[in-house]
């Protein structure tokens, strides 16, 4: 075997340790350690805002300005959100943003883990289901890893989020950090330059 050709196999060796390895990642990344919570959902859910357009019966209310919804540890924020009830009880809040100002949520998967956080021009919050939808620029991140996409799913019951891209727009995008190690600091200084 000549020397291009064995460069030539390495290199497709590489490529496919590299596609394992994404592949691996992504998993990983889309089926979050744990799952909300098991309390959160059965936690009294609370909305604040400044002002309202409210439906005595069932229907669709309107709350605008600095909305805030809080259901045990799950929050989500948006400029307006729309509530919609059947029967009494909360079934969809959809919480809207922009590019300026994305409506947000975090939510705490384990007690012991920093929360995760999530950002889109719209966020809908399937009550029943313990689904959010983020939708417009969305992005859902970890202190090691981010996903981002047009449309990403996140299901709270399962622990598991799934991503799509916009129509034409940008791809799917996986951010992964390496880990440090404990007590290595998380940005190392530059070495100066030489004049």
């Amino acid at each position: 075997m000549n020397s291009k050709s064995s460069h030539k196999t390495a290199d497709f060796a590489r490529v496919g340790i590299l596609a394992r390895t994404l592949a691996a990642a992504l998993v990983v990344i889309l089926a979050v350690a744990g799952s909300a919570l098991p309390t959160d959902m059965d936690q009294e859910l609370t909305i604040s805002f400044d002002e309202a357009d409210v439906t005595i019966n069932d229907g669709v209310s309107v709350v605008r300005g600095n909305v805030e919804l809080t259901q045990g540890t799950l929050q989500l924020r948006a400029e307006t959100m729309n509530i919609t009830t059947q029967e009494g009880r909360i079934v969809k809040v959809v919480g809207l943003g922009s590019h300026a100002a994305p409506a947000a949520f975090s939510q705490r998967i384990e007690i012991d883990e920093p929360p995760l956080h999530g950002t889109a021009e719209t966020i809908t919050y399937l009550t029943n289901l313990e689904r959010l939808e983020l939708t417009g620029n969305a992005q859902i991140e970890q202190p090691s890893r981010r996903i981002e996409g047009g449309t990403i799913h996140w299901n709270a019951r399962e622990g598991r989020a799934t991503a799509r891209s916009d129509n034409g727009g940008e791809r799917v995008r996986m951010i992964w950090q390496p880990e440090k190690e404990p007590g290595e600091p998380a940005d190392r200084p530059s070495e100066p330059r030489e004049q």
